[in-house]
């Protein structure tokens, strides 16, 4: 079943779903950690919980302008609300009380649109404030080609997939991040 919903606030009662999955929302939240709680709320005990999440800190370009190239990836990160959220996913996963997390760090390559895609507005922003030159954003907008022209262009984000599952027993308490008792009013699993 897909269905749209609030993260923060999950239209489920407890422990209805089998398995809760989000891809790629937690990037995106001011709060990952009460999404996180929420998805655990929902599962059933002994239901499985997973996240594949991107690492924007991770992007990476085989470009040969090593120096411009080291600059373009950390705009994408410092403009990211969680740059950083798929190497936090197994510590967010402990936190929720979530048992046996399992992990698989993968990088996704991307091709040269993609990476077009992915960073155009950051380099454009990074031109605009100075930051590279015109011709330096140029340059490196054509050195990406020809290195995309002369054979595989390495570029991509690395991602994060965890799991875990919702323990049988759990603790005693659960508390959100927000300082309210997940806990209260439910019946104990």
């Amino acid at each position: 079943m897909f269905d749209v919903g609030d993260a923060m606030n999950l239209p489920y009662d407890d422990g209805s779903l089998d398995a809760c999955r989000a891809e790629t929302l937690l990037q995106h939240l001011t709060d990952p950690q009460q999404a996180v709680h929420e998805m655990t709320r929902v599962t059933r005990p002994g239901g499985r919980a997973a996240l594949p999440e991107f690492d924007t800190g991770t992007t990476l370009a085989g470009h040969p302008d090593r120096e411009t190239t080291q600059v373009i990836p950390q705009r994408p990160a410092d403009d990211a609300v969680q740059a950083w959220i798929g190497r936090q996913l197994p510590r967010l996963f402990r936190h929720a009380c979530l048992t046996d997390p399992s992990g698989t760090p993968a990088m996704v390559l991307a091709g040269q649109q993609m990476i077009r895609m992915l960073l155009s507005r950051h380099v454009d922003r990074l031109g605009e404030e100075n930051m590279l030159t015109p011709q330096q954003v140029r340059q490196w907008w054509s050195q990406l080609d020809q290195r995309a022209a002369e054979g595989p262009l390495i570029a991509g984000r690395g991602v994060f997939v965890v799991a875990a599952t919702r323990p049988y027993l759990r603790p005693a308490r659960i508390t959100a991040t927000k300082g309210q008792d997940v806990n209260a009013g439910r019946q104990q699993a």
